[in-house]
């Protein structure tokens, strides 16, 4: 008798998973809006405190591959607008931003019923218009680069008490992105600087990039 109950346990169980879909599979179209912090690891961006707001659309490929394109646009926000290591009063503020699209892929590393775990690689166009006010004096510098990024996620789908499982859901990601600029256009007080100057020298750095996301799924039945 015992066995025939564990049997049947076992067997419901079964069952039960077969019935459950998967957080990602085959034809799964997911868009997603969210907000992140980054930090630049590079001395010229030491005073700017850079957050964005990524948003993606993707497609899911099979139960372990969700490849789409993103616009990741990033806004410089100033970390402090008087330089005290200075000792100048002067208006010291950093300001502008980076446009970044591109596409990217995410890979199932788990993937059951309401929870995704994944690692995620992509790479990004980018447009850097970066602003500064040093001592009072304006300084704009203009670039074209890339991004090419990798790290890992959980997507966590939401749901009920009754195991009701909804299409909305959040979304974390840690990600080191590599950052190469080339500077078409300084600027100070809108007039062109020399070529000689160090600030037209090729940019290329490291950053930590955190974000969460809150999403929706559309899936065919």
């Amino acid at each position: 008798m015992l066995k025939g109950l564990i049997s049947i346990i076992l067997t419901s169980f079964f069952v039960f998973a077969q019935a459950q879909e998967p957080t990602m599979r085959l034809g799964d179209l997911t868009v997603s809006v969210g907000a992140g912090k980054n930090r630049y690891l590079d001395e010229d961006f030491e005073l700017f405190a850079p957050f964005t707001i990524p948003v993606n659309v993707n497609f899911g490929v099979n139960k372990y591959v969700e490849v789409g394109i993103e616009y990741n646009p990033v806004i410089f926000d100033d970390r402090s607008n008087v330089d005290l290591a200075t000792g100048n009063q002067a208006r010291n503020e950093s300001l502008g931003g980076v446009q970044a699209f591109g596409a990217g892929a995410k890979v199932a590393l788990y993937n059951d019923i309401g929870v995704l775990g994944f690692f995620q690689a992509g790479y990004n166009y980018s447009i850097l218009d970066q602003q500064r006010y040093i001592n009072g004096a304006y300084h704009e510098r203009d670039g074209l680069g890339q991004q090419i990024y990798g790290g890992f996620g959980l997507r966590y789908q939401l749901g009920n008490e009754y195991g009701d499982i909804f299409p909305w859901y959040f979304e974390m990601n840690i990600n080191w992105a590599q950052h190469t600029y080339t500077i078409q256009d300084y600027r100070i007080d809108d007039e062109t600087q020399p070529r000689t100057d160090d600030d037209w020298d090729r940019l290329n750095f490291g950053s930590v990039d955190v974000f969460i996301k809150f999403g929706y799924r559309f899936r065919t039945k």
